[in-house]
């Protein structure tokens, strides 16, 4: 939990409120979106506490993509280099649309696997870090951020996940489930 929060802390300060540059918009779709894609079939091809995390993970980072592309067209809007009827800004709201529902479907998927703590430990922990990289990497922002504020970052989102994996492995379900499991030869 103290990751996330100082994560969450550290990440106001390299939050921007300039638009994205030109032609970020669909690298970023594509790239994010094949990620949630890969994890969300990893996860669903594999059993226990690992599909339960891949798949929670799966949609906590599409659940982010929602949020970067929702800054994106409000950044667009209010700037007024853009109007809402604008094929690019109805393209975007799609992508957010569509990740949002994937990331939705992908969270229902983590709940039969594994404990609803993990599910939500994932949730909190994936999808700020995602929607704060997307904003500061592949959108521009936090780019006059200071070097020891990224390792804080990196630190806190390191410190988050590692919590999240040590719950979904150390939760007394995920211990039972692997205790009842027959010994393989």
């Amino acid at each position: 939990m103290t990751g996330v929060a100082v994560f969450v802390a550290a990440s106001v300060s390299a939050a921007s409120g300039s638009p994205p540059p030109a032609g970020s918009t669909v690298p970023t779709i594509l790239i994010v979106g094949g990620a949630v894609l890969a994890l969300g079939a990893a996860g669903l091809m594999i059993g226990g506490w690992l599909r339960c995390v891949a798949c929670a993970t799966a949609g906590a980072t599409a659940f982010g993509l929602v949020s970067a592309l929702m800054r994106v067209i409000f950044q667009e809007l209010g700037s007024g280099a853009a109007r809402w009827y604008d094929l690019q800004v109805l393209g975007t709201a799609a992508a957010a649309v569509a990740a949002m529902v994937l990331g939705g479907w992908l969270v229902q998927q983590a709940y039969p696997a594994g404990p609803p703590e993990v599910v939500v430990a994932c949730l909190t922990v994936v999808d700020p870090i995602v929607a704060v990289l997307l904003g500061a990497v592949l959108l521009g922002e936090g780019s006059d951020t200071p070097v020891g504020t990224w390792f804080l970052l990196g630190g806190a989102a390191l410190a988050a996940v590692v919590g999240v994996v040590v719950l979904a492995r150390l939760h007394p379900d995920a211990v039972a489930a692997r205790a009842t499991r027959p010994a393989s030869i």
